[in-house]
């Protein structure tokens, strides 16, 4: 990677050239009984994927963001890079290139979002609840709950233990679906502080 940062800087463009590395899906190696690229549950080990990105006009090392990103954030960033202030539309995510001179990264969002083979999951700062089994009534759907960022790939499952964050997730979930459905912004929903506090 170095290199082919180095052989961009060297060419023309050099510093002004925005450098995106970045992976489309994660990659099961085992985890919860998982292998390849077949069945895709939300779970880090399909969702957690590699984002670099090194500013136009930056020679620093780039510190490590630990906010939660999502693909309309890479959007954004292209937006802000290729159109600088000439953008008069509106897109949920946020740049990556909010900080003055990338001394340092913007904060991140409060959730995620994720759809898969009939999973759902909703990941906060503090926690990631996957319910599996997601069908049109929601019956006989399997609920779990990890503790974020300490449980990084869900090895320990702790549902039962903490139905008050089970209780918040699924409330945020129903507000962030009648934004949607009124075509409200993303911003106007109040994620509770329960979800967003990893001192517990």
């Amino acid at each position: 990677l170095g290199d082919c940062v180095a052989a961009v800087e060297s060419g023309a463009g050099g510093l002004e050239t925005l450098v995106v590395v970045g992976g489309a899906r994660g990659f099961a190696l085992g985890e919860h009984g998982q292998f390849g690229r077949g069945r895709r549950p939300c779970y880090s080990e399909f969702l957690h994927t590699p984002l670099l990105v090194r500013p136009p006009g930056v020679t620093a090392p780039l510190p490590r963001g630990r906010g939660l990103r999502s693909p309309c954030d890479l959007t954004a960033t292209l937006l802000d890079w290729l159109l600088a202030t000439g953008w008069s539309g509106s897109i949920d995510g946020e740049s990556l290139l909010a900080a003055p001179g990338g001394k340092s990264c913007p904060p991140g969002r409060r959730w995620n979002v994720s759809y898969g083979d009939a999973d759902l999951g909703l990941r906060t700062p503090a926690w990631m609840l996957r319910q599996s089994g997601v069908g049109s009534s929601g019956e006989g759907a399997e609920v779990e709950l990890y503790a974020k960022p300490d449980d990084r790939w869900e090895a320990n499952e702790i549902a039962g233990r903490c139905p008050d964050v089970i209780e918040a997730s699924f409330a945020l979930l129903a507000e962030l679906q009648v934004a949607a459905r009124d075509g409200r912004s993303f911003d106007d929903v109040r994620v509770p502080d329960l979800l967003t506090d990893m001192r517990r």
